[in-house]
């Protein structure tokens, strides 16, 4: 609904995150698109 109202791109994480479930998991989102929905691994460092 975001990417249709917006007409950009949404990142978004696919649920919640605590540390205790390491980096690798902090690590993972969601990209909304045009063409779908993918998972993805986004760092920023």
């Amino acid at each position: 609904a975001a990417h249709a109202a917006l007409g950009v791109e949404i990142r978004c994480a696919p649920g919640g995150w605590e540390e205790n479930q390491g980096e690798e998991d902090a690590d993972r989102w969601l990209r909304v698109d045009a063409g779908g929905v993918e998972e993805i691994t986004w760092r920023t460092a």
